[in-house]
């Protein structure tokens, strides 16, 4: 963001405004890019519920379905219950504040559809379909609580597929937008999971907090599990070798661990406490 503001600053008047608009930003420079390790793109992890239930499918792939037919509310309504899943008698004019509830949907409305949105009826529509179901495809593998090389390896394919099936769409329906983050942010989802160190049970909300190195690499900080494996595969991970300087002795460094939102607040509650008692 940072490059975009200095380029968008050579510009005039009309044009700085117009690069400034597509990527969300003002007209004013930003203070944290001053400060080494507090890159919020770089801060915030994968959210499964807000990036895909509460925002790919429930504000973009299922507007587009609704788009597409007018009778999705009766076929759905024709579905039988499902353990485990919510029944819906109509979908079609009703909107959710439980991101849950689209994520139900998302698991139904290939079957409620598939009949609406056929190959010969609407090419568009039955594209559509198919992306959907690459999109559960993908819910699936990053819903696991425990993944393995072959897992990830199974949802960085799939991503391909998505990516692919998406472009496709997009040449089909170029009225639709599909810049947007959270269309994005799942494209790192799996370096995530696989650079990770090993989370308790029970622990679901994740953030990234930077941490002094003191000098040492990421994997000291529980980042790499091996800097041998960093050094062969570099592209398989988010991070920036040159960022790491091996030698050093002083905090000057920052890298990123993942920790709970509650163990935060508990340190933080610990750390007032100990500065009361002195």
């Amino acid at each position: 963001m940072e490059e975009i503001y200095r380029a968008a600053q050579k510009l005039l008047s009309g044009p700085k405004d117009e690069l400034l608009k597509e990527f969300g930003l003002c007209d004013v420079e930003n203070v944290f890019w001053t400060f080494r390790g507090s890159d919020i793109h770089r801060a915030l992890s994968f959210d499964r519920l807000h990036a895909y239930h509460g925002s790919l499918f429930s504000d973009h792939l299922l507007p587009e379905v609704k788009g597409h037919i007018n009778e999705l509310g009766k076929e759905s309504a024709k579905l039988l219950d499902t353990h485990g899943l919510n029944h819906f008698s109509g979908i079609m004019k009703t909107e959710f504040a439980d991101g849950s509830k689209y994520e139900d949907i998302s698991k139904i409305i290939v079957f409620a559809a598939h009949n609406i949105l056929s190959k010969n009826v609407s090419k568009e529509g039955f594209h559509l379909l198919k992306l959907i179901r690459s999109y559960l495809e993908l819910d699936m593998y990053v819903s696991l609580t425990v993944h393995t090389e072959s897992t990830i390896a199974a949802g960085r394919a799939e991503l391909l597929v998505f990516e692919t099936l998406l472009h496709e769409y997009m040449a089909m329906n170029t009225e639709k937008s599909w810049n947007f983050p959270k269309a994005h942010s799942h494209q790192h989802v799996f370096a995530v999971l696989y650079s990770a160190p090993p989370i308790p049970a029970g622990f679901r909300s994740f953030l990234r907090i930077p941490v002094d190195s003191r000098g040492m690499g990421p994997e000291s900080a529980g980042i790499h599990r091996n800097p041998q494996e960093w050094e062969r595969n570099p592209q398989e991970w988010d991070w920036n070798p040159q960022e790491w300087d091996w030698n050093r002795s002083k905090i000057t460094d920052t890298t990123y661990i993942y920790t709970n939102t509650h163990f935060c607040i508990l340190l933080s509650v610990l750390f007032k406490l100990i500065s009361f008692q002195y």
